[in-house]
Order: structure tokens, then C-alpha cells, then sequence
């Protein structure tokens, strides 16, 4: 991309791109200024599910990334509250209780709580009715505890339970949680349904927000999506046509390349390297 190619809009992911835990990423405190000088419009988009919009909006002012709250921010908490709602306003004819198992942090459990519906029940106990779903939803959790461990193996030992993963992610820059995949893994099982990047519930909630946000009308070759791994940032960027941008600051490090079939368009050691590109 020449410096005279138009980017519009950016998509940016969050851990290992913005920051590593509570530390942000060197270069990155200005960035948005930067965008802001360009007139690109930023959105926050991760996989991350145990925090709070408010807490991550704290976190990342805190860290002097962001000044306030007013970049959209998307997370796959937010996403699986979406997910949940449309499932059961498609489904509610088939089933007269949607009985939901939520393992996670506070991030996954308030946006799932905000879910204004009679025919869910937020539970920990599967129940046997054919007039009920049963849903287990999976986030990243900071302990991963024996009873933790009861809960899921009840869940998952009825094959009836329908399986819900807000991630597809293999590693956390932090390496401070218990991801879905790994739980999965313990109980030999698949999920059904996977709300974070790069699946396309993911990929719708970000066009419903830039329609919100009358950017619909951009086209695809002027959004670029930044991010450090390349089987959830990089292919959903590739799969929506967007340019993408691989950051070596978190997962995904130069050699891992050669594994994936795919490649992205730039590979950038930070975030703070992309004014070279833009």
C-alpha cells in the first residue's frame, strides 16, 4: 500500500496489539491520536470476554492508550449477548425455556444477565425437558476451579447440551487465563457455536456497528484489520476482504507464518510501525 491508498476505517484488536495485561504495547499511547489527525476511524474489536465495556474503556485510559470512551468497542461478550438473543428469537417456537449455563468472568456473565427475555434462565443445574434448550457458554476464566470442573462435565456429558465458545483463540499474550479451547480439549469436545473472531457472528456484529455508524457504505479494500494472531484477527480480515496488518507484539511471531496457508498483507513489529503504511 503507497501512502496515497485510503484507509478509512481500522479495525484494531486489543491484547497483544494495544497492550499485554496491564502494560501498554511501546508506541501505542498516540496512536489514536494519529488516526484521528488522518481522519480513520478506529474501532476496538477482541476476543476478550472476562472484563466489562467499562472496564476495559478504565483500563485502557488508565494506561493513557485511550483520553475517553468513545471509540466503539467490540468484545465477544457483547457478540455472544447478540448471538443469544437472535437464537432464541428464532428458535422460541421449538423450545419454551432456554436454560443457560455461563461460565466465565463478569465481562461474559453481565452482558448474558442483560438479556431482557421470560424464556431464559440463567443456571447452573441441566435440566431434561424437550421443551427446554439447554446452552452451555464457555468464556476465558481466571481460575479454573473444581467446580467449575463438575458443572461443565454435567453439561457436556448430554449430548442434547448445545455448546457455546466465545473464542477459537489457542493463546493469550498475558498467559493469565484458562481459555475455551483448552477446556474443550480436557473434555474431548467440540463447540457448536463460536462467538469471537473470525466466525461470522463476530463478522456480522462488526457490520451491524458500521452501519450504526453510516461507515456501510466503505468499501472493503479501505478497512484495515490489525491484529497478532493470524487463525482469528488475520483470517476474519482476509474472509471480509479487508486489508489486514499482523503485528508481531503478541502471538504470533515471524516463523509461526510458514504453518498457515494464508498470509496477511503487512507484518508490522507494533502497532506504532503502521504509520510507515498509511
Amino acid at each position: 500500500m503507497s501512502p496515497k491508498n485510503i484507509v478509512k476505517c481500522i479495525l484494531c484488536d486489543m491484547d497483544g496489539v494495544l497492550r499485554i495485561g496491564t502494560q501498554p504495547i511501546p508506541g501505542v499511547q498516540n496512536i489514536f491520536y494519529y488516526f484521528e489527525e488522518l481522519k480513520i476511524q478506529p474501532i476496538i474489536i477482541t476476543n476478550e470476554c472476562r472484563y466489562t465495556n467499562k472496564k476495559v474503556y478504565d483500563d485502557l485510559k488508565n494506561m493513557k492508550i485511550l483520553k475517553d470512551d468513545t471509540i466503539p468497542l467490540i468484545t465477544s461478550a457483547n457478540v455472544c449477548k447478540t448471538w443469544l438473543e437472535n437464537y432464541m428469537y428464532s428458535n422460541n417456537f421449538r423450545y419454551d425455556k432456554f436454560n443457560v449455563c455461563v461460565i466465565g468472568e463478569k465481562g461474559l456473565q453481565e452482558n448474558i444477565k442483560a438479556i431482557k427475555s421470560n424464556n431464559l434462565s440463567i443456571n447452573s443445574v441441566w435440566e431434561l425437558d424437550n421443551r427446554t434448550q439447554n446452552i452451555i457458554i464457555l468464556g476465558s476464566l481466571f481460575n479454573y476451579t473444581e467446580n467449575h470442573k463438575k458443572i461443565i462435565k454435567q453439561w457436556l456429558s448430554n449430548t442434547s447440551t448445545l455448546i457455546v465458545k466465545t473464542c477459537d483463540d489457542n493463546a493469550d499474550p498475558e498467559s493469565n487465563c484458562i481459555l475455551p479451547n483448552t477446556i474443550l480439549h480436557k473434555f474431548n469436545k467440540v463447540a457448536d457455536v463460536n462467538v469471537g473472531k473470525p466466525d461470522i457472528n463476530f463478522s456480522q456484529e462488526v457490520n451491524r456497528l458500521l452501519k450504526q455508524m453510516d461507515l456501510s457504505h466503505i468499501d472493503s479494500n479501505e478497512i484495515m484489520l490489525v491484529g497478532d494472531t493470524m487463525n482469528t484477527d488475520i483470517k476474519m480480515g482476509i474472509g471480509l476482504g479487508y486489508k489486514t496488518t499482523l503485528v508481531l507484539s503478541g502471538n504470533t511471531k515471524i516463523y509461526d507464518l510458514k504453518t498457515y496457508s494464508y498470509s496477511p498483507d503487512y507484518i508490522l513489529p507494533s502497532l506504532d510501525f503502521i504509520k510507515k503504511i498509511l
